[in-house]
């Protein structure tokens, strides 16, 4: 956490564990619209009722995520004047800028050290063996499949799963699914010969002809 309150709540904030019961996080987990602190109140949660003592009374906050999965949030906070809707009417848009800006700044900063595997792309191959993966192919149907030998496809599932510090492929599927890895750069999944991935029972000669094209590759390849 990256903030300029009170060092008083900076120590409290962590001491006291108020990071599983804060209300702004649990929004922003769950959501990317901005959320406006309630007002002042006898009746609030000990929560606000700690960040009220500390001069935090009014507050705007927004969440923002990138493909890795990773959420950050910015909020602002002040001691006097209510945020009227007059002020957020002018003010939110790039408050909403400023948190998406923010956010790909700080992940920049932080995301190799606390997420490494982000900064180990996966290569064109890694991600056809890992997405036929996720379709519950083996390795011999994606051998098939790609054209390749099997031991060129258990070579790439092992680099994927050592890229993502992955103990299994079904696992490094998951990791590359959740990170957004395993579309990166994969533009589109075009099938030739048949619309349907081939069955389990299928003959080699009967396996539909696949063209993965990427981002870098020109459309004319298949």
């Amino acid at each position: 956490m990256r903030n300029n309150y009170p060092v008083q709540w900076q120590l409290d904030y962590p001491e006291q564990s108020l990071l599983r019961v804060d209300p702004t996080v649990d929004h922003g987990m769950r959501s990317t619209l901005p959320f406006l602190w309630p007002a002042p109140s006898a009746r609030s949660s000990a929560f606000w009722q700690a960040a009220w003592s500390y001069g935090l009374r009014y507050g705007w906050v927004e969440s923002a995520r990138d493909p890795s999965g990773a959420v950050g949030m910015l909020t602002f906070a002040r001691s006097h004047t209510p945020i009227a809707r007059i002020e957020l009417d002018a003010k939110e848009s790039r408050l909403e800028w400023l948190a998406h800006v923010g956010h790909v700044a700080m992940a920049k900063l932080l995301l190799p050290h606390t997420l490494p595997e982000v900064c180990n792309p996966l290569s064109v191959r890694e991600r056809e063996v890992l997405l036929w993966s996720a379709g519950e192919k083996t390795s011999i149907e994606i051998a098939t499949i790609l054209g390749v030998a099997e031991s060129t496809v258990n070579y790439n599932v092992a680099n994927a799963a050592r890229k993502l510090r992955a103990t299994n492929k079904m696992h490094a599927v998951a990791k590359a699914a959740i990170l957004g890895l395993l579309f990166s750069g994969v533009a589109t999944v075009v099938r030739l010969l048949d619309s349907r991935t081939p069955a389990r029972n299928d003959a080699p000669d009967q396996v539909p002809a696949v063209c993965i094209t990427t981002d870098e590759d020109d459309e004319s390849g298949c």
